[in-house]
């Protein structure tokens, strides 16, 4: 019978609450890559980190959700403006872009009379050959992050795990490129058909050129996904010099900050209320390597290029979105973390779930503004002295978790760093250097113990402690 006049007859009877279709359920898509698990950014279910850190389940890019609507499309093209890229390795093959007219013409002939004789899989502007073969491991790296072929029971998954990668190399072995060779990059991407350009590479020179290049490959509707930096700088301060080309003021850029496993602002990381847009895992991340491997790196260059893969894959899932809707749709749908409140201009991290939903994620649950405050002071001497090793502890009977508020943190260098630990002793979270302010990470339970550890070297400020927030 028909199923709509079966429910209206089911519904007449008062012994009926409910009566439904019984419609099929899909599971959250995940690949089958065999190192999948080693993934925190695409999927954090609180596994730890090198230094035995527990992640905070749920902090990553939401990217389960975002494959059940789309896996990418091999129709979207991923400029890597780098060091090249190892197009051979068998995680990365299947996803490099192919020049086909220069594929399919003749040895040492400008097939497609583009200015460059040879140019199958990009091109290498550092040593001015058509070849971009990866010698350094930077760019590859970022390949595997963007689009490592996902779901062929391999190795690692990228954001996509189908899209044309297209290797554009810039640097020596040692990352080190001109500013021309920059710029040169980015104007092949755009004559090639690439619809976002990752560059994880930066300098304090605000060149106008550059600022130029990127601003006519925004007219051309190109998308320009920049790292923020790794010096802890605040790159809206007039005090310090900003990170370029991450800081241009320009509608077709999206600067990219990092977080841990935990949701907070990387130690190393640059921010900016207003420069920099959003945040991305950037800390230990595990992607594919140089000689067909894998290996774990840090910084805003890992960051940047999950911005670039969930942007590729709301392009997949929506193909007639423009460069700054996709920038202004990844901004929108950031999910909010406690720990980037004033940071960056979203609040929050690249959320691929929420941006092929266009939808508003909800409020960070772990964010201690909405818990219960207890005012405390806690200071180190201003200095702190050499060779310390002081501690504190703070309990709240009865709290289920706990976070203290820094109200200022400076620190010299890694060397000196504080720790803070659970009644356990476990190691809940380690910090170090300038850019430390506001919540702590959260601590499950009703103690935490802070410790400063300082070596024989030059001293900083120190810390304040003001509040402790909880939960009960």
């Amino acid at each position: 019978e028909n199923p709509q006049n079966v429910i209206r007859e089911l519904l007449s009877f008062p012994e009926v609450e409910f009566a439904e279709r019984n419609t099929m359920i899909e599971l959250f898509q995940s690949p089958n890559d065999d190192q999948y698990l080693t993934q925190w950014g695409l999927h954090n279910s609180g596994q730890p980190n090198e230094w035995g850190i527990q992640g905070l389940s749920g902090v990553d890019i939401n990217a389960e959700t975002a494959w059940n609507l789309s896996t990418g499309s091999k129709n979207v093209i991923v400029a890597i403006i780098d060091s090249g890229m190892n197009y051979n390795h068998p995680d990365l093959k299947e996803n490099a872009w192919v020049n086909i007219a220069e594929l399919n013409g003749k040895p040492n002939v400008d097939d497609d009379s583009n200015g460059f004789v040879d140019d199958i899989y990009g091109y290498d502007f550092f040593n001015n050959k058509a070849d971009p073969l990866d010698d350094n491991g930077h760019g590859t790296h970022i390949a595997g992050i963007i689009g490592a072929n996902g779901n062929n029971k391999y190795g690692v998954s990228g954001v996509n795990w189908n899209v044309k990668i297209m290797p554009i190399k810039f640097t020596n072995n040692k990352i080190q490129g001109s500013l021309e060779g920059a710029i040169q990059g980015i104007q092949y991407a755009v004559k090639m058909g690439a619809h976002i350009i990752n560059a994880s590479w930066g300098s304090e020179n605000a060149s106008e050129i550059l600022s130029s290049a990127i601003r006519e490959a925004g007219e051309k509707n190109v998308l320009f996904i920049a790292a923020a930096g790794n010096n802890s700088r605040d790159n809206d301060s007039k005090i310090t010099k900003p990170v370029y080309p991450a800081s241009f003021n320009l509608p077709s850029i999206i600067s990219v900050a990092s977080i841990d496993q935990k949701g907070g602002l990387s130690n190393f990381s640059c921010f900016g209320a207003e420069r920099v847009h959003l945040a991305a895992p950037g800390e230990n991340i595990w992607s594919t390597w140089i000689d067909g491997s894998y290996k774990k790196q840090s910084g805003t260059s890992m960051a940047a290029p999950f911005v670039a893969g969930v942007a590729a894959l709301l392009l997949s899932h929506e193909p007639n979105l423009t460069a700054i809707e996709l920038k202004e749709r990844l901004i929108k749908t950031a999910a909010p973390l406690k720990n980037l409140k004033g940071k960056v201009l979203s609040q929050g991290r690249v959320d691929a779930g929420f941006a092929l939903l266009n939808q508003t994620p909800p409020l960070d649950p772990n964010d201690p503004d909405f818990w219960n405050f207890q005012d405390i002071k806690i200071s180190t001497n201003h200095p702190y002295r050499e060779s310390e090793k002081t501690f504190w502890e703070i309990n709240i009977p009865g709290a289920k978790a706990l976070s203290v508020y820094f109200d200022k943190f400076a620190l010299a260098n890694e060397f000196d760093f504080v720790d803070i630990h659970d009644r356990s002793g476990r190691l809940i979270s380690r910090l170090y250097g300038k850019s430390v302010h506001g919540w702590s990470q959260i601590t499950v339970g009703d103690y935490a113990k802070i410790t400063i550890t300082s070596d024989q070297a030059v001293e900083d400020y120190g810390f304040d402690i003001t509040k402790v927030a909880f939960k009960n």
